[in-house]
């Protein structure tokens, strides 16, 4: 093919290819050139070059990013984006990218393989493909991390970010599922999943809690009040007393509520309940970078 000069190429035609590809303006003059003015073949050699570099990021720590919810009656998903700096997450590029991804996530049922290979919402290529283009355009590592479906089956999924950077989008994001009458579901509902994003709950009830991750806790506290050099039987009280404490703090319905601090989520479910019960039937918590290290 041969080569024409930069300088001849249209001012539009390298618009369409920034567009389509993200790449900078040099980088698009420049593969025009290469391929004699062919939009589709500079397309095809810019993406090939972006695959190229995203691959060589994959390795490089991305600690910061966005967590975006869709939530729609009895069904609601999550998904978190990271790239390497705040810098990115404040971009209108990247914040519309992830808020466009929750719905995919919600429709292709909270599985990562699926929602990378779901239909880009620019129109352009996979999901996958705008990850890469995403990555190309802030010079940084980005990638979905994860992404998850909660379902309250006859009941209502309540939703809330924390930290806004946009409709359904911030730094942490909270899915509940609920049951019960619909206006007290719909009342409490969202005041629980803000308690959630604030209080960290591990579990919905105390007998959620695996039995292995309450041997090992129960083991650590015997272990440290065993240095006290009290009787066994205090020691036994202590064990009991702090393990309790460790129960209160780690389920959601022990936690004192955070509308409400008087009184534990469970009194407050119990309150809003004058119509018929509300249940918490699950939740998910997505904290950007939650568990993750540089």
């Amino acid at each position: 093919m041969t080569e024409i000069s930069a300088t001849v190429i249209p001012a539009t035609l390298v618009k369409t290819l920034r567009d389509r590809t993200g790449a900078g303006i040099m980088a698009c003059r420049t593969t025009l050139a290469e391929t004699g003015g062919d939009l589709d073949a500079a397309i095809e050699r810019l993406r090939d070059a972006q695959t190229t570099m995203a691959a060589k990021k994959a390795d490089r720590v991305a600690l910061e990013g966005l967590v975006a919810i869709a939530a729609s009656g009895e069904r609601g998903a999550i998904v978190e984006v990271n790239c390497e700096t705040d810098f990115v997450t404040r971009s209108d590029d990247f914040r519309r990218a992830v808020a466009a991804m929750a719905p995919i996530a919600l429709a292709t049922g909270g599985e990562l393989d699926a929602l990378a290979a779901a239909p880009s919402p620019d129109g352009d290529g996979r999901v996958a493909d705008l990850v890469t283009r995403l990555s190309a355009r802030t010079g940084e590592h980005v990638a979905i991390r994860r992404t998850e479906v909660l379902a309250a089956p006859g009941g209502v999924v309540s939703s809330y970010v924390h930290n806004a950077a946009g409709p359904a989008t911030g730094t942490i994001g909270v899915l509940v599922a609920l049951e019960g009458p619909v206006a007290a579901v719909a009342a409490v509902g969202r005041q629980v999943a803000m308690h959630v994003a604030a209080s960290a709950p591990r579990w919905v009830t105390a007998a959620d809690i695996p039995e292995a991750v309450l041997a090992e806790e129960r083991t650590e506290l015997q272990a440290q009040a065993q240095t006290s050099g009290k009787p066994a039987a205090v020691v036994e009280k202590m064990v009991e007393g702090r393990l309790r404490k460790f129960i209160d703090g780690a389920v959601l319905l022990r936690q004192p509520f955070i509308i409400d601090p008087d009184q534990t989520v469970e009194q407050a479910l119990a309150a809003a309940s004058a119509d018929g019960p509300v249940r918490v039937r699950g939740f998910v918590r997505y904290r950007v970078g939650d568990t993750m290290t540089a």
